[in-house]
C-alpha cells in the first residue's frame, strides 16, 4: 500500500514511522533497547507520556527512568537523523552528521536540563525529512546491503521492533562525561570521533551492553561521591 501523503513512501506505515515526533521516538527506542538489549521487563521501565516530561530538576521528570535491582537511573533521550553539511558547496562532498543538542541546558538560556544520569542519544541511519525522493532511495540502497549480508529488512519496521535497532547508532554516556551542550557527529569519521568511546552500532548488542554497564558504574560512583 503506498503512502497517504507522500507519493514516494512505500507504505502508510512507513510514512507514519518517518514522521514520529523525535521526543516520542527517542522514548520508544529506549524502551526497545531496554527490553531487547538489556533484557529488562516492562515494569522496570518508566516513560512519561508528556512531551514535557523532562522539565524541572527532579529525576522523575526526566525523559525516562530505568530500574535495575533497587536502583533507578534517570535517562535523557536524544534522536537525530542525518544532517547534511556543505549542501550548497558544489566542490565539497556533503558530510552526513548526527546532531544532538541541549545536552546541558535549554537553547537561549542557562536553564539546566533535568538532573539525568545517563544520556541515550540515537543516531538513525537515514536522511532527514526534507528530501522525500532521497529518503526512500537511501532506504532502498540500505535494504540491498542488508539483504546481501543475510539480514532481513522491512521498510515498515516499527521503532518498538528489535530490528529497528540495527538501523541506528547509539551514544550511551554518563552525565559526568558530557562537557558540551551539543554533539556534532560526522558519521564517516566513526570510529575515530571525539565521543566514540561511548558509541556502538545497533547490530552489536554486546558492545551496547558494555556501554550501558560502563555508564551504570560511573553513575553509581558519582552518587557515592555526593
Amino acid at each position: 500500500m503506498p503512502g497517504y501523503l507522500d507519493p514516494l513512501a512505500v507504505s502508510i506505515e512507513a510514512e507514519y514511522t518517518r514522521y514520529l515526533d523525535p521526543d516520542i521516538l527517542g522514548k520508544i527506542i529506549l524502551k526497545n533497547f531496554a527490553m531487547n538489549v538489556l533484557g529488562l521487563s516492562e515494569k522496570n521501565i518508566r516513560v512519561p507520556v508528556s512531551r514535557q516530561g523532562d522539565q524541572g530538576n527532579y529525576k522523575d521528570l526526566c525523559d525516562a527512568g530505568i530500574r535495575i535491582g533497587s536502583r533507578s537511573y534517570s535517562i535523557e533521550t536524544k534522536v537525530s537523523r542525518h544532517v547534511i553539511s556543505a549542501k550548497s558547496r558544489l566542490t565539497s562532498v556533503p558530510a552526513q552528521r548526527w546532531n544532538f543538542s541541549k545536552l546541558l541546558y535549554s537553547a537561549g538560556s542557562k536553564a539546566e536540563r533535568c538532573d539525568y544520569e545517563i544520556l541515550f542519544a540515537v543516531g538513525i541511519n537515514s536522511p532527514g525529512l526534507e528530501d522525500s525522493r532521497e529518503y526512500w532511495r537511501y532506504l532502498h540502497n540500505l535494504r540491498k546491503l542488508e539483504l546481501a549480508d543475510g539480514r532481513p529488512f522491512d521498510f515498515s519496521t516499527w521503532p518498538h521492533d528489535s530490528a529497528f535497532l540495527t538501523r541506528c547508532g547509539f551514544y550511551i554516556m554518563p552525565r559526568s562525561a558530557i562537557r558540551v551542550n551539543q554533539m556534532d557527529i560526522t558519521i564517516r569519521k566513526i570510529p575515530r570521533g571525539k565521543f566514540d568511546e561511548f558509541f556502538g552500532w545497533g547490530s552489536d548488542f554486546l558492545r551496547l551492553k558494555e556501554l550501558w554497564q560502563r555508564a551504570i558504574i560511573t553513575a553509581n560512583a558519582t552518587l557515592l561521591d555526593i
